[in-house]
């Protein structure tokens, strides 16, 4: 089973060795967004995710998984 969108959050802002305050002030949120969306607590709104692909320099596909996975884990609705 793939990861959760959080779980996935997590581990590519880990990488790029980003604090949480640090990775909202790049994606124009706050950092309690993040936070809720690494816990999986919400979902980020379609032009967020846009811009965590962009700053994570990957492809939609690669950040958060195939449309079926992301399906099978309740993400889009």
């Amino acid at each position: 089973m793939s990861k959760l969108i959080g779980d996935r959050i997590y581990s590519l802002r880990k990488k790029l060795g980003l604090s949480q305050e640090e990775f909202a002030n790049r994606i124009g949120v706050s950092r309690q967004v993040v936070s809720k969306w690494e816990m999986n607590q919400v979902i980020p709104l379609t032009d967020k995710l846009k811009k965590i692909s962009e700053e994570f320099n990957i492809s939609y596909d690669e950040t958060f998984g195939d449309k079926d996975s992301i399906k099978r884990n309740n993400i889009i609705r």
